[in-house]
């Protein structure tokens, strides 16, 4: 489960009954494999790309040259919306790619 909340600067109160995003940005597929079905629940589907949520070219192709070719289902929810420079809160399971959805945006400004 994917929770994405947009802080207001002047509130110091998180109101977890009010997610901005809830949802799935994917439905996933059946699989033969298992491999193929993990990361189809992992992974943004396939018209999600790095580019496609606001980050450069050069920064997709050197993300794409680490390994990471696609973004994950988190990644995909929270990037845009750290991108635009709107404050914001991402609770994901362990190994959901909140770190990399958090830093690809930082890097993309800095760079």
């Amino acid at each position: 489960m994917l929770r994405l909340y947009k802080l207001s600067r002047h509130s110091h109160t998180l109101a977890a009954s009010l997610p901005l995003i809830h949802r799935s940005l994917t439905t996933p597929s059946p699989r033969s494999s298992s491999a193929a079905a993990a990361a189809s629940t992992f992974l943004a589907g396939d018209g999600v790309s790095w580019t496609s949520l606001g980050v450069s070219e050069t920064l997709a192709n050197s993300l794409s040259r680490a390994g990471l070719h696609r973004p994950s289902l988190t990644q995909a929810a929270c990037v845009p919306s750290i991108v635009a420079g709107s404050d914001t809160v991402v609770a994901a399971e362990t190994g959901g790619g909140k770190t990399h959805g958090y830093l690809v945006p930082i890097i993309f400004v800095v760079w």
